[in-house]
């Protein structure tokens, strides 16, 4: 990850003179300024000891953790840097500087080498690299004045230590080429998207069970919906910008990649130019639209833009929302929903007989790009695009809904621009599905069965469609949690009571405040913060420190006390 400030264009003349070359010395102390935000102590400045020296790396580490090791301990941290020093200079180095060119030499300092300060960080981080550093101190008085990242000292014991140097290093690379270089500063969401790539661009995901790549599709699996564009440093953030940008190189090429780079335009501008050099047809939101198939089926039968062909990326696969239509006579069943700016949203539609009618309406505000799916008996997938008309409306009638095809998928996208992407900016969207049966016949046992159990799904679902709208009309009534709930759970009224509640507790419980019947990672976030707020009645009867997620016996108490209050 990278750390930026604000600079004037004056600032750029202090990138021209590289200081004095004076090695540094085995032994040698420095104090170094540090991004508080990431420090496990919240410290703006650390004082370390150079460690070790390759040919490349200055493996500078904090005094105050070194002295805390035993010998042993000692020993075994040198081995594993050692270890990643030599891996980096081998094969990092030279395959993402060839591919991407180089970080400043000799840089800011007139040494060649890259510095590496290995420091305490909050559990959550893994390394950064401040811009800042760059600079000299006359532009920047809280500069370093080196080439260097920091990297988390709770990581040495990591599997994970050579794929978090190479994305790290990317971020150097990237600062030289571009803003030191041309003057203009990439997007956040491009520059961790393009630093994700430098692990699998290195050849170090080879091996896929337990890799730094695995650990993007495990978060990636667990919030697909975040928005590509909105970067608040989190792990959804990481697994949607690794996704799509390994999506990037495999479907364009490492020369899409080169002029995507070095471009003199930023964010989507910049992927639109780079498009356009390497020939494609297609335009950003174009590439957008089709990655959210890809996610979803993975199937190449569709087209190569619709799948994955790195053999560790080929069973993703993201799980759609699921709503079941009634299987007696004819039905019909409108879903309300709200999306982010480029941001992925699967909806799946089964159940019934007969020819299925689904009516699309977006926010007319924005524009909407809408793929669909109809999935066939065998199991695999027909794609069509929905045309919209200025409002944002369109229709499409699907015969033998049922038979020939068992489900339809709906995909609804949201363009927009990322400098007015906001956490505020959501935007609404509809769909209606209808079937009209031709009539029916003698049911099975087994299709009797079937039917029962899609008519408690559609309960479930009604139960759920009217705790959604009682609460936009702030009809929600909640008056008991009588169950457990946990992370997973969709489309259940409890959950829209416990999502009313957290928002209750105000934007430091629940900033997002969405209630959406879904238990997902927002909500889940919000539960944590709400234990550890109620923490002397929650966690500490239980032993525990910190929260759970899960709204088990003591949450639901706590809960209970709050609406009887």
């Amino acid at each position: 990850m990278a750390r930026f400030v604000f600079l004037f264009a004056f600032l750029l003349a202090a990138l021209a003179v590289p200081a004095s070359a004076v090695a540094d010395s085995l032994g040698q102390t420095e104090t170094f300024f540090v991004d508080k935000a990431f420090d496990q102590e919240g410290r703006s400045q650390v004082s370390a000891t150079l460690q070790k020296i390759t040919s490349k790396l200055y493996f500078y580490i904090e005094d105050t953790w070194w002295e805390k090791l035993s010998l042993q301990e000692r020993n075994n941290a040198l081995s594993v840097l050692s270890a990643a020093a030599e891996i980096f200079e081998e094969t990092t180095y030279p395959k993402l500087t060839k591919l991407f060119g180089t970080e400043n030499l000799p840089g800011i300092d007139g040494d060649t080498h890259i510095t590496v300060l290995v420091h305490r960080m909050d559990t959550t981080a893994g390394g950064y690299v401040r811009t800042a550093d760059g600079y000299s101190k006359l532009a920047v008085p809280e500069s370093n004045e080196r080439e260097m990242f920091y990297f988390a000292a709770s990581k040495t014991e990591s599997p994970h230590i050579d794929s978090l140097f190479a994305h790290e290093f990317m971020h150097l690379i990237q600062f030289n080429q571009k803003t030191r270089m041309q003057g203009i500063e990439e997007q956040i969401w491009v520059q961790e998207g393009l630093a994700e790539l430098g692990p699998t661009l290195a050849g170090l995901e080879k091996e896929f069970e337990g890799s730094y790549l695995q650990k993007r599709v495990q978060n990636f699996a667990r919030d697909p919906r975040d928005p590509l564009v909105e970067w608040r440093d989190r792990e959804a953030d990481y697994g949607v910008a690794s996704m799509f940008f390994h999506y990037l190189s495999e479907q364009y090429g490492t020369e899409f990649l080169r002029s995507f780079f070095s471009s003199s335009f930023i964010g989507i501008e910049g992927i639109n130019k780079a498009l356009q050099s390497a020939g494609a047809k297609k335009t950003f939101q174009d590439v957008f639209t089709d990655w959210t198939v890809a996610v979803f089926a993975n199937d190449c039968s569709l087209g190569e833009a619709y799948c994955y062909k790195d053999a560790n990326l080929k069973e993703i696969r993201v799980l759609a929302f699921t709503s079941f239509l009634s299987p007696f006579g004819d039905s019909e069943l409108r879903v309300t929903n709200q999306t982010k700016a480029w941001a992925g949203n699967w909806n799946k539609i089964s159940g019934s007989k007969g020819l299925l009618r689904l009516t699309f309406e977006g926010n007319p505000a924005v524009s909407f790009a809408v793929p669909y799916l109809l999935q066939k008996a065998a199991g695999d997938y027909k794609l069509g695009f929905l045309s919209l008309n200025s409002q944002q409306k369109g229709t499409v009638e699907v015969p033998g809904f049922g038979d020939a095809y068992s489900a339809f998928i709906i995909l609804p996208v949201v363009y927009g621009n990322p400098q007015n992407v906001t956490p505020e900016a959501m935007f609404f969207f509809s769909w209606t599905a209808v079937t009209l049966q031709n009539g029916g016949s003698e049911e099975t046992p087994a299709e009797i069965a079937q039917l029962q159990k899609l008519i408690e799904d559609l309960q479930r679902q009604v139960a759920f469609l009217q705790a959604q709208l009682a609460t936009a009309r702030g009809e929600l009534s909640c008056v008991e949690f009588s169950r457990n709930l946990f992370f997973g759970m969709t489309q259940d009224p409890a959950v829209s009571c416990l999502q009313q509640v957290l928002k209750g507790q105000g934007p430091l419980v629940y900033p997002e405040g969405l209630i959406t019947g879904n238990f997902l990672v927002l909500t889940r976030e919000a539960v944590v913060r709400f234990q550890e707020k109620y923490a002397a009645e929650i966690l500490l009867p239980l032993g525990l420190e910190k929260g759970t997620g899960y709204v088990g016996p003591a949450t639901r108490a706590k809960l209970n006390s709050l609406l009887a209050s």
